[in-house]
């Protein structure tokens, strides 16, 4: 089934120059329509992050609006599914192998779990929801 699906990478993505091997990686499993880099408010993160129980949605949110994010609008068949197994765990430190978490964890050990290097949408009905938050009506 043909679905859309949003992925953010997160500030220590982007600040340790790991942005284009992860959108390379990301490519590989749905095509990339839209891409743009942004800073966001820990304001807009906590309303972003509400479904997140406290105190994990205050340092999640302080963490993502530390720096910039590169939001990319993904689309192909099964892509939510498909990008979140490429992604591996919200725990890097347990990824599978040959994961994207996996991959940066090796090279960039997480301190705690809201740094995790990269967001996905977790179904299509949420992706389509931050989708409509990142790109607004864009298609």
């Amino acid at each position: 089934m043909f679905e859309r699906t949003l992925v953010f990478l997160k500030p220590n993505t982007v600040s340790n120059n790991e942005s284009v091997f992860s959108m390379s990686w990301l490519s590989n499993h749905g095509f990339i329509k839209r891409i743009k880099t942004v800073k966001k408010s820990k304001k807009f993160f906590l309303k972003f992050y509400k479904h997140v129980p406290q105190p994990n949605r205050d340092n999640h949110s302080a963490f993502c609006s530390s720096g910039y994010i590169v939001v990319l609008l993904l689309t192909g068949d099964s892509v939510v599914e498909r990008v979140k197994k490429t992604i591996g765990t919200a725990d890097a430190s347990i990824s599978p192998k040959r994961t994207l978490r996996e991959i940066l964890f090796k090279k960039y050990p997480q301190k705690n779990g809201y740094d995790n290097f990269v967001h996905a949408s977790g179904s299509v009905a949420d992706a389509e929801k931050e989708i409509k938050i990142f790109f607004g009506g864009e298609r």
